[in-house]
């Protein structure tokens, strides 16, 4: 590992004063290592482009100084992509890990987006006047067991893919439902 430079570079740990820990940044390791920034992104988003040896190095030298890792609410802009998939919910969450049925849904789901590489974002959305999941990044949208009263017309006017599950289909959104009878 190439020692960063003592008089500019704090190791991990270094406090400024006022209790803050200093925020790293790619910048920083680069000037550390003597690479340049891209260099350094590249050592995160695509290790292959690098040499093993320059990305241990690399990653050495950030775990030094402390680096947190890439900002995910930046990734998540740059790519245009949360990676996170919402479930909302009528119930509670309470309520749906009570229901034997609906935490065996929840864990399938949880798993099967794992296997993707995706994040599971539980939303409870009863008597929400404005929606709660209105607001949070979500790729897609499972909608469980949810009251037909619960205005989804938000998910539509964001252009968020949609499937609901156990209720009445609805023109132009996909569906899952058992047949009971």
């Amino acid at each position: 590992m190439i020692d960063p430079d003592p008089s500019g570079v704090r190791p991990t740990g270094t406090v400024e004063r006022g209790g803050a820990v200093p925020k790293v940044t790619l910048q920083d390791i680069a000037d550390a290592v003597g690479v340049s920034r891209m260099t350094v992104s590249n050592a995160f988003n695509r290790p292959d482009k690098l040499s093993a040896s320059l990305r241990a190095t690399i990653m050495q030298t950030a775990t030094h100084l402390g680096y947190g890792g890439p900002d995910p609410s930046a990734r998540a802009l740059a790519r245009g992509r949360s990676g996170t998939v919402g479930l909302l919910l009528t119930d509670s969450l309470g309520e749906a890990f009570r229901d034997p049925v609906s935490t065996e849904f929840l864990v399938a789901v949880g798993d099967a987006l794992a296997e993707k590489s995706l994040a599971l974002t539980l939303v409870a959305t009863a008597g929400d006047n404005p929606p709660m999941g209105r607001d949070l990044p979500m790729d897609g949208a499972i909608v469980f067991v949810c009251d037909p009263r619960v205005d989804l017309e938000w998910l539509r006017h964001r252009g968020t893919p949609v499937v609901t599950v156990d209720q009445a289909p609805t023109t132009g959104v996909p569906a899952v439902n058992v047949d009971d009878s």
